[in-house]
């Protein structure tokens, strides 16, 4: 598939796979919206991509903040007038412990950011996708939601959920008869 000149945005880009993502869509020649909670994370991913000859912007984004999202899917379309590819790579895998064991809150947060981040942007660019008629979202699995993750219930459940989520959004695209917007779980 050719993607230059189209527009991507990569949630948590500002380091592991959501840099290597972003990196490789703009070496592909995509316009590259990188976003994460860290604002000097995301400018040494963008610095990156420049450095290389690519195109792109860096907004410090909290997925799990309706507002930080809303402003994110704005800019991009200031910016560059279309969404083509969301690519939902923000995730949390921060408590490791039987359920016993762990912090509830902070579980809690690793479900927040595996699920509602990815929900919240998917909110807010479909109806951009929808009006257009066109688009890819692509969401990080990361695994641990076919088998039971021992420790890992919360990115888990997450996961799980995720994966759920995604493909009820397929069928949900299909019969409002916009079949020419693709939704994937990487794995």
């Amino acid at each position: 598939m050719d993607i230059k000149g189209t527009t991507a945005i990569v949630t948590g880009s500002g380091s592991g796979i959501g840099r290597a993502l972003s990196l490789e869509f703009a070496r592909q020649g995509a316009n590259v919206v990188c976003c994460a909670r860290r604002e000097d994370k995301v400018k040494v991913t963008v610095d990156l991509i420049k450095q290389e000859g690519g195109n792109a912007i860096g907004i410090k984004t909290d997925v799990t903040n309706e507002d930080d999202v809303k402003q994110l899917i704005q800019t991009a379309l200031d910016t560059y007038g279309q969404i083509d590819i969301l690519f939902n790579n923000a995730g949390s895998f921060n408590v490791l412990g039987a359920i016993w064991e762990v912090d509830p809150k902070e579980w809690w947060h690793d479900v927040t950011v595996n699920m509602l981040g990815p929900m919240l942007c998917m909110h807010e660019v479909l109806p951009h996708m929808m009006a257009r008629n066109q688009g890819i979202i692509i969401n990080m699995n990361g695994g641990g939601s076919t088998s039971p993750l021992n420790g890992g219930s919360g990115y888990g459940c997450s996961k799980a959920g995720l994966l759920r989520m995604t493909d009820t959004l397929a069928v949900e695209l299909e019969s409002g008869r916009h079949p020419r917007i693709w939704i994937y779980i990487a794995v």
